[in-house]
């Protein structure tokens, strides 16, 4: 179990004995993001310090920190083999890292308002995001621009018009 809070620290949990497996720190302010890598060997986080962290749990170092997003850090999603990193921000955009040069590839102006939330596909090479602009974005990282899939209203149009939060897939 992964989390992270507003006193700017990661902990890791094991489930079975609800034990704390380790602290990581290295935010300075709300971490609003965590999550493990496809193979629990890295852990990604991401909040209102405006800067993503990489992770190595072996280690608990700190392998690479990212400082490209101008506002708060959303959310941060691994792709299905743990090469690419995806965050979203306040700031509008989503961010895509190679992890294997820890580099930023791509930079996508993805929607009108704040992107809540991001993931990836399961199985396909495509990144799907949310904003507070009611819009559910699909992409295929490092191929094309972001397009709309739905608006919010036509997913559930008697709730009218409302921010998406999260996505899960």
């Amino acid at each position: 179990l992964l989390t992270g809070s507003d006193d700017k620290t990661l902990h890791v949990y094991k489930v079975e004995n609800q034990k704390l497996l380790f602290e990581l720190t290295g935010h300075l302010n709300w971490v609003k993001s965590a999550t493990f890598s496809p193979d629990n060997r890295l852990i990604a986080s991401g909040g209102e310090d405006k800067s993503c962290i990489l992770w190595d749990t072996e280690t608990k170092n700190i392998l690479a920190q990212f400082f490209d997003h101008s506002g708060t850090i959303n959310s941060c999603k691994f792709n299905s083999d743990g090469t690419c990193l995806a965050t979203c921000s306040n700031d509008r955009t989503i961010k895509l890292y190679d992890l294997r040069c820890k580099k930023l590839i791509q930079h996508y102006d993805a929607h009108g308002e704040p992107v809540t939330a991001i993931d990836f596909h399961p199985r396909e090479d495509k990144l799907l995001s949310t904003s507070l602009d009611g819009k559910l974005k699909y992409g295929i990282p490092k191929k094309h621009p972001f397009s709309t899939l739905c608006m919010a209203t036509t997913v559930a149009p008697q709730l009218g018009a409302f921010p998406l939060m999260a996505i899960t897939l």
